[in-house]
């Protein structure tokens, strides 16, 4: 059983591109989240999305967080497949990007969903979603 307030993480191939999708039901509490995307605005991490307390995580999917260029090798910013694996991306941005979607989800209460990257201009589209989605998204 998964905790109500869970962030659940998935991956699947939506019709607008690959997808990594971070969604819950009303209950879900998206501020550790947003807490995450604070302390990357201030030059912490890197984090391992899946390996979060707040994460539940589904399909296999990857995603390090990091601050652009914190490594001391260029890395591009916003979602980047890694190619060892097909479901494994690098999301990187500046600390001002992070910023950014730390303010962008600010204020969500009701049934909803933000996207916080694109396709094709990045390898995947992110979205957030609260009470439009049910566990099922997790096969």
């Amino acid at each position: 059983m998964i905790e109500e307030q869970t962030i659940r993480l998935t991956f699947y191939d939506g019709f607008d591109g690959p997808c990594i999708m971070l969604f819950g039901p009303m209950t879900t509490d998206l501020e550790p989240l947003r807490d995450c995307f604070r302390r990357l605005s201030v030059g912490e991490g890197p984090f391992d999305l899946e390996k979060m307390p707040f994460i539940h995580p589904g399909s296999n999917v990857r995603v390090r967080l990091q601050v652009s260029g914190s490594t001391g090798r260029y890395i591009s910013r916003g979602i980047a497949r890694q190619s060892a694996t097909p479901h494994s991306f690098w999301w990187s941005h500046t600390v001002e990007e992070w910023d950014d979607l730390y303010e962008l989800l600010d204020g969500f209460k009701g049934p909803g969903h933000q996207y916080l990257a694109r396709y094709p201009e990045e390898d995947a589209v992110v979205v957030v979603s609260k009470g439009e989605h049910g566990d099922e998204m997790l096969r």
